[in-house]
């Protein structure tokens, strides 16, 4: 049996010393450089940039210390080497990636949704005024606090090169964005570039085109089937669990990072130089995306747990987790005194509370669980459940080395260790809990904070669907086909985007005569969501 997990073992090696890592952090850190000396006063700038610069310092330990990996270097699902470099083989799912950031809207390439008044007014804010940016409501200006840490580097390349060049430069930032998310996305899947290239493709189109069962929510539910649109993802009323085409198209702004963050913090489960930089990477996430940073923090307590069982993947002897720790909660200090001098202008809380019709309330909810991700959530532990009992009978009849039997079983049949199991069985929970509640006056907790969970889960489908052996696709054939047929059913929203896109395409920048500003382009409530508090702690002691 530990020659057959070899492959694997050799795989999660190869993991040890890669540029990905270094690469996702540096992403994520470059706007909180940005925010740090042009938003905060001159001391705090210095102690942000002095943090950060400790982190680069330990970005480029790691990248030097990269050596090229032999152990995995004919690594394929059937262990044989297919003699192809390990990116000539992952490019066609690169230039997938560009197709579909090239039909997302970003940068005024693709057709751009109505989310889009509201990102290129921030943006055209961010390019056009110093630095941190007002909002003038009722001729006062007041203080703009979102999450503004996509659009930085762009605009700060808008302020000397102009509106267009930032559109440009915003689409190249995007691609790279996108592009790192599936290097996680396969490597969450069990895959990593050796893999045979076909289906290195099929596992991106998963990525790209994975949802909800929304078609059959907005035909039965909301009697929709004639007038389907991208916006019949809203057919729940109270809560939206979006598909990744439409978080592209719609709020790249806040997808991104959480599926950055999210590869990493699986990653830090069993790498352990990933935990120097899991700080940083949540600590980043509050200017990038708060809602989403409360959707992961359970897989980040989850992974220092597991981190805790094993000596090696959290390296609490080394000086530089420490350091690294300690710089992180001082970044994440400052950042979240900035998120919370907002004024909280929108609704939160328990839904059960604050909606007047509870029988709908509930009808929906139950709904929502099932089509969402609850049948294939179903699916995918009927897979692992006849896995792990296939060959052991029946449960009464398990004795004290069954645990250990399962995982041995799952590691066989699918490269699935604790690690993924526990992620899995989490993610379910998470999407199970978060319609409970709301944030925002569109629910921005169930849309956004939902986005590292459902990662997961469709990392877990991608693994049964393409990385089983030929002997557990041929146990489980007819549980694998009604997932296969579920997905395909959930690609309806990205269809539908997609094809909005193309039929109504735009190449390039948007007209600067035709964009407004954050407070014309919202509405006064959409605005309010936005406005910081003058007297917070923020705006008295910290900011400019």
């Amino acid at each position: 049996m530990a020659a057959s997990a070899r492959p694997n073992t050799a795989l999660r090696e190869n993991r040890r010393d890669d540029l990905l890592v270094p690469i996702s952090v540096s992403y994520l850190a470059l706007p909180c450089l940005l925010f740090a000396v042009t938003w905060l006063r001159p001391g705090f700038a210095v102690l942000s940039v002095l943090k950060l610069a400790g982190f680069a310092a330990l970005l480029v330990r790691d990248v030097t210390a990269v050596r090229p990996s032999r152990g995995a270097a004919g690594y394929a699902l059937d262990g044989r080497a297919h003699g192809m470099p390990p990116w000539r083989a992952v490019i066609p799912s690169l230039m997938l990636l560009v197709v579909w950031v090239l039909l997302s809207g970003t940068g005024g390439f693709g057709f751009q949704h109505r989310d889009y008044r509201a990102s290129n007014a921030i943006l055209y804010d961010l390019v056009t005024r110093p630095w941190p940016p007002t909002v003038v409501v009722d001729g006062v200006q007041e203080p703009l606090v979102y999450y503004v840490a996509y659009y930085l580097p762009a605009a700060g390349a808008g302020h000397v090169f102009g509106w267009e060049a930032a559109n440009v430069l915003l689409w190249i930032w995007t691609v790279l964005g996108a592009c790192l998310s599936l290097l996680w996305f396969f490597r969450a899947s069990g895959f990593d570039l050796h893999a045979r290239p076909v289906l290195l493709f099929c596992v991106a189109l998963l990525f790209c085109l994975a949802g909800g069962l929304d078609l059959l929510g907005s035909t039965f539910l909301r009697n929709e089937l004639i007038t389907i649109s991208s916006e019949n993802e809203w057919w729940a009323g109270y809560f939206q669990y979006s598909s990744n085409t439409t978080l592209l198209f719609w709020v790249p702004q806040q997808a991104i990072p959480a599926w950055l963050a999210t590869g990493l913090i699986l990653d830090a489960g069993r790498n352990g130089r990933a935990w120097t930089y899991a700080g940083l990477v949540l600590a980043a996430l509050l200017i990038w995306s708060p809602i989403a940073l409360l959707g992961i923090l359970p897989f980040a307590v989850a992974g220092l747990g597991l981190g805790l069982g094993s000596s090696a993947s959290v390296p609490w002897r080394a000086r530089a987790f420490w350091a690294a720790s300690l710089g992180a909660l001082v970044l994440g200090g400052i950042q979240a005194a900035y998120v919370l001098s907002n004024r909280f202008s929108f609704p939160s809380g328990l839904l059960w509370r604050i909606v007047q019709d509870h029988g709908t309330y509930v009808r929906y909810l139950i709904a929502f669980w099932l089509l969402e991700f609850g049948i294939i959530a179903a699916l995918v532990w009927a897979v692992l459940f006849r896995s792990t009992f296939a060959e052991v009978g029946k449960v009464a009849k398990r004795g004290p080395q069954s645990t250990r039997h399962d995982l041995e079983r799952l590691q066989l049949d699918f490269g699935m260790d604790r690690a993924d199991l526990t992620f899995l069985l989490l993610a379910v929970a998470v999407l199970g809990v978060l319609p409970l509640f709301t944030v925002g006056i569109y629910n921005d907790l169930a849309m956004r904070g939902s986005i590292p969970a459902l990662f997961v889960l469709w990392a877990s489908v991608a693994r049964l669907l393409f990385r089983s052996t030929s002997q557990a696709r041929r146990r489980n054939a007819g549980w694998l086909a009604g997932m296969a047929l579920v997905m395909l059913l959930g690609i309806h929203p990205a269809i539908v985007n997609i094809s909005e896109s193309i039929d109504r395409y735009h190449f390039g920048p948007p007209s600067v005569t035709t964009v407004q500003t954050t407070a014309t382009a919202n509405d006064p409530e959409i605005v309010a969501q936005r406005l910081g508090n003058r007297d917070s702690f923020f705006n008295l002691y910290l900011g400019r």
